[in-house]
């Protein structure tokens, strides 16, 4: 059936227990030592992978032990896709974030304001992989300011005096305020804050958000929900305009802060 040895490259042998005749087709098969190398790549390319995930896992700032595990599995999943220079700047950038947050704290406490959402003072690495590779216009990293940011809340009658005191304090501390903007009065948008980007004397880009009570609820509520369908939809599309019209009624309803217009764009 199978012909002879010499002419087939096969040789006939019989199971000493069962009687059985096997074939062994040594110039078809692989060879023993081809076989214990490519399972010896294999499990080291398991074992590296597993070696990265395990360095990122420690990696991982503090402000995220909070997570639940399925999404430190999704932060471990957006690292693991971020090339190699990504994933350095973003590590830099959390290393000075501990002593910028320290700065935020002292500057809120000394003006009277109050920092909330503080949990959320770093964007996660599936946030920062989204901005850079799955918007429509994608943002590389190094040109982010909000990888790091904050949010100082004072009443109505305070918001405009505490948001220029703590400018002037980041900037006696050796912080540079590159860019201020009060949409308070602007009719353009819907959102109403004060957003600044700031960049500490070790040249780390930041943003600190300036809100009242009620602004910031709104912001983190029901108009997020409206603005992240808004988001992914174009100016042309016939649900934009009602979404338009619905945030700016909310945005409408918010108590004015007093003297708001002292806080100027810059």
């Amino acid at each position: 059936m199978f012909g002879t040895p010499e002419n087939n490259n096969t040789e006939l042998r019989s199971d000493s227990t069962s009687g059985d005749v096997s074939e062994v087709e040594s110039g078809l098969e692989f060879t023993e030592s081809e076989m214990d190398e490519d399972l010896a790549k294999e499990l080291d390319n398991k074992y590296n992978k597993e070696v990265e995930v395990e360095k990122q896992k420690e990696k991982l700032p503090a402000c995220f032990d909070g997570l639940s595990e399925e999404s430190k599995a999704k932060q471990y999943e957006a690292l693991d896709k971020m090339s190699d220079e990504e994933k350095k700047a973003y590590f830099d950038i959390i290393e000075k974030e501990p002593a910028i947050t320290a700065d935020v704290q002292d500057v809120a406490n000394k003006n009277g304001g109050e920092l909330q959402g503080l949990e959320y003072r770093v964007k996660t690495p599936s946030s920062t992989y989204e901005k850079m590779h799955e918007r429509e216009e994608g943002t590389d990293i190094g040109e982010m300011k909000d990888v790091i940011r904050y949010t100082e809340i004072y009443p109505p009658d305070k918001l405009a005096e505490g948001t220029n005191a703590s400018l002037r304090d980041f900037e006696s501390r050796g912080y540079t305020v590159d860019k201020v903007k009060n949409t308070w009065d602007d009719e353009n948008t819907a959102y109403r804050g004060i957003n600044a980007n700031l960049t500490s004397p070790d040249g780390q880009k930041f943003e600190v958000q300036f809100h009242t009570q009620e602004s910031f609820d709104l912001k983190i509520g029901e108009l997020h929900s409206l603005y992240e369908q808004r988001r992914t939809m174009a100016d042309d599309d016939p649900r934009a305009a009602d979404l338009d019209d619905r945030m700016s009624e909310l945005s409408s309803q918010l108590e004015r802060p007093d003297n708001i217009d002292e806080v100027k764009n810059r």
